[in-house]
């Protein structure tokens, strides 16, 4: 990776934990309350872990844009080029200015974040870590080198176990968290992860959240997926076929600014999801005895 500046000044920093992995966030310019979120406040923690990665925030672009590098993604507003040291990221507006430049390592542990400006950093609730669009264009690239990825869904805790209610926008994702947040403990309503570690399946919550602005960085064992599907009825219904559950589920992934070198790793870690974790097609109108439907699943 270059060195495109030297890091002579004071740096400030801040550290947030997601999926077990801690960000460490640098920059030039002090933090301030507001300087991101109130839902990424839960995920503030005091200090690093055993899997950190690094961003560093400069607040002006180098003199020299680089497009050196196999170019493996091009769609306004971004360009993605692969280096010898890593991967290049390139913001760039209709008009063909830059307003971002992003340098990561191969495995996205280190990040350089070259922002046009400090405007976004000084104007604050800010949602992202990197201060663009969504964090889940890096998260869910170093996922895949984690044994993990991000899935549109609804996470809980119910009981102590982990729980996915799965769907596309309206498919009832926040009227389930709603449903159930006074018996469970929600993750985040619209986007979680998952993560295979030594064999078991977790769900983690995420700052990428709907409706509600309920989220949390807890973890559980994963128990079961729901598809979800609005009904007059509440049933629920074991899912066995898995060409089946695989064709419902691998379209509700989360794609980064996707290569090829990431869906490979990505469907190979759905496959292993598909043949551990029980999915259910689940049925459910607005009434709570839904709740003692999934409960039945706990085991």
């Amino acid at each position: 990776m270059s060195n495109l500046f030297l890091d002579t000044q004071e740096w400030f920093a801040r550290y947030y934990k997601i999926s077990g992995i801690t960000i460490k966030v640098s920059s030039e310019l002090p933090f301030c309350d507001n300087t991101f979120n109130e839902a990424l406040k839960e995920f503030e923690c005091e200090c690093g872990g055993d899997d950190t990665i690094d961003i560093k925030h400069y607040f002006r672009l180098p003199e020299i844009i680089s497009r050196e590098g196999e170019l493996q993604f091009a769609n306004s507003p971004w360009e993605i080029y692969k280096t010898d040291g890593g991967w290049t990221y390139i913001c760039i507006l209709p008009d063909g200015n830059i307003t971002q430049y992003i340098e990561l390592s191969r495995d996205y542990s280190t990040t350089k974040v070259y922002s046009m400006d400090a405007s976004l950093w000084e104007n604050g609730n800010n949602h992202s870590l990197w201060l663009i669009s969504t964090d889940q264009i890096i998260i869910a690239s170093l996922l895949s080198q984690r044994r993990g990825f991000y899935i549109h869904s609804a996470g809980m805790i119910l009981d102590g176990n982990g729980f996915l209610f799965v769907g596309y926008s309206g498919a009832g994702k926040t009227t389930m968290t709603r449903l159930l947040e006074s018996h469970a403990e929600i993750l985040c309503d619209d986007r979680n992860i998952v993560r295979l570690l030594n064999g078991e399946w977790y769900v983690y919550g995420t700052w990428s959240h709907g409706e509600s602005n309920k989220v949390s960085r807890k973890k559980a064992l994963l128990k079961g997926l729901f598809l979800l599907n609005k009904s007059q009825t509440n049933y629920i219904e074991s899912l066995a076929d898995r060409s089946e559950i695989a064709r419902k589920l691998l379209p509700l992934i989360i794609r980064p600014l996707t290569t090829k070198e990431w869906w490979d790793d990505t469907f190979s870690i759905a496959e292993q999801l598909i043949e551990k974790v029980p999915v259910y097609n689940i049925y459910f109108n607005r009434s709570l005895e839904i709740v003692e439907l999934i409960r039945e699943c706990e085991g």
